[in-house]
């Protein structure tokens, strides 16, 4: 395999409604970089668009840097309304 397209390692789980959600955001940052810069997301953010998520076959991936980290979550999750954390450690995700 390529060094650039490098494997990263897997942690958890991601519904695809969060990971459309969290591309159309551009949430991602590059691997050297630390992941403390990227926004905090809020439960209404990440669920705006429930029940109609866009497709992610309708997205335009070819905006996105293939080298950059899309995810790092601790519960994107959380139904309590808290901030959900768009940088912790729990699951990790990649283009």
């Amino acid at each position: 395999m390529e060094e650039r397209f490098r494997p990263l390692t897997f942690h958890g789980l991601i519904l695809r409604s969060q990971l459309v959600n969290l591309l159309i955001r551009g949430v991602c940052y590059a691997e050297n970089q630390s992941s403390a810069s990227q926004p905090r997301l809020s439960h209404s953010e990440m669920t705006e668009d429930y029940p109609r998520f866009p497709d992610i076959h309708d997205l335009d991936l070819a905006l996105l840097n293939p080298r950059m980290i899309v995810v790092k979550s601790s519960d994107l999750s959380d139904s309590s309304g808290e901030c959900c954390d768009a940088h912790s450690s729990s699951s990790t995700g990649a283009l």
